[in-house]
């Protein structure tokens, strides 16, 4: 298993999904928290379910410019 390492966003990020999925915060707390919709919760919810802590790593990551 490879280590993921994020950064201060992203983990934070995770965090506060992890608390949404595990029932310690509502998704409402959460989307005033990271400034953004409901919606887009419920897609992060998704994504953390499917991937774990790797959904929430920037994709573009390591990439060189073009």
């Amino acid at each position: 298993m490879k280590k993921i390492e994020s950064t201060d966003k992203e983990q934070y990020k995770f965090e506060l999904i992890k608390n949404v999925v595990d029932g310690n915060m509502t998704k409402y707390t959460a989307s005033f928290k990271l400034d953004i919709s409901i919606r887009q919760i419920n897609r992060l919810i998704t994504s953390y379910e499917q991937n774990g802590k790797e959904a929430f790593k920037y994709k573009n990551r390591n990439q060189k410019a073009k």
